[in-house]
């Protein structure tokens, strides 16, 4: 009997986590410990798929709001100073419940 390749995880399509599942949201992008490109940069969140919103938060800075698109939720950064950078988001429901993010540690090239 064959068997159907299947192609690695990495290779498979990323699907926004299931908040039936009981998944918590993460911070995708960037990547702990990444150097990102000052200026501008786009924060990628995944949340459970029942979320009302999503803010980020960098530093001791204040929650920034972020859009929703293609099953993830975004959050673009601008006038990025070079230097080490904590964000941390967090997640709205409908019922008033609060998910946080685990806090991802990154920095700002040059």
């Amino acid at each position: 009997m064959r068997r159907r390749h299947t192609p690695p995880h990495s290779a498979q399509r990323q699907e926004p986590p299931d908040a039936a599942a009981g998944e918590a949201p993460a911070i995708d992008f960037p990547k702990e410990g990444e150097t990102v490109a000052p200026a501008h940069y786009t924060l990628r969140i995944s949340s459970p798929r029942k979320a009302q919103a999503v803010e980020v938060r960098i530093g001791q800075g204040p929650w920034l709001p972020c859009r929703h698109g293609s099953g993830f939720w975004w959050c673009d950064w601008s006038d990025i100073e070079p230097g080490s950078y904590q964000a941390r988001a967090r997640v709205r429901f409908a019922d008033g419940r609060m998910m946080l993010t685990l806090l991802r540690r990154f920095q700002a090239g040059v």
